[in-house]
């Protein structure tokens, strides 16, 4: 069994070269040991791409994520992917590590909010990951047919900010996210009702 997961793994891994084009840095889950923390077998790694979609911006896959088993995948297991303008390896290693850690007990459906206890990276505050439609990637890209008895989806993520999502708790994911926000800037201040909408302010 794990001989054929590597296989589909590879397969995975191939299709994000043939996507972007690039070959990624791998860069490990924090913490060092064990399963998960690398390229050991069932364990997560995320891929960096710099300068991915734009100089400037990094954009980070996972690879392992999918290899988990949950009851509530159905249709298609998740990856996760990052885009945030910041040169900060860090990110990268958050991610992993934020798979690892829940790959388990976290499904990475639309809307699901994971909360840190301290910041996410070395170069923000945003203490909090939000679960939505990657940004980087076409629709029509983010579902991968590996072999396996189900798809890879792509799932995106974005930081945000502690009162953001206490925001999406309390009134859902649609208030927050249709504000006038920039998802690639993880300096930003935080996102406030009453602030500018996507909807409300001409482009």
């Amino acid at each position: 069994m794990g001989a054929v997961r590597g296989l589909q793994q590879h397969a995975y891994e191939s299709y994000l070269h043939d996507l972007t084009g690039a070959l990624p840095e791998r860069v490990r889950a924090r913490g060092g040991d064990g399963p998960g923390a690398g390229d050991e077998p069932g364990g997560v790694v995320a891929l960096r791409f710099r300068d991915l979609p734009e100089p400037g911006i990094q954009t980070v896959f996972t690879s392992g994520l999918s290899r988990a088993r949950q009851a509530v995948w159905t249709q298609g297991r998740p990856e996760l992917v990052l885009s945030v303008r910041s040169a900060d390896p860090g990110w990268a290693s958050a991610v992993a590590t934020l798979a690892q850690s829940m790959r388990d007990v976290c499904p990475f459906r639309v809307g699901d909010v994971i909360g840190s206890r301290a910041p996410l990276a070395g170069d923000t505050t945003m203490t909090s990951w939000l679960c939505f439609a990657p940004a980087v990637v076409p629709a029509e890209a983010r579902r991968i047919e590996v072999g396996d008895d189900l798809p890879i989806n792509l799932q995106g993520l974005y930081p945000i900010h502690a009162s953001e999502a206490d925001l999406i708790a309390a009134h859902g994911l649609g208030p927050f996210w249709d504000m006038e926000w920039d998802p690639y800037d993880v300096g930003r201040p935080p996102a406030r009702p009453g602030a500018p909408t996507r909807r409300g302010r001409r482009r």
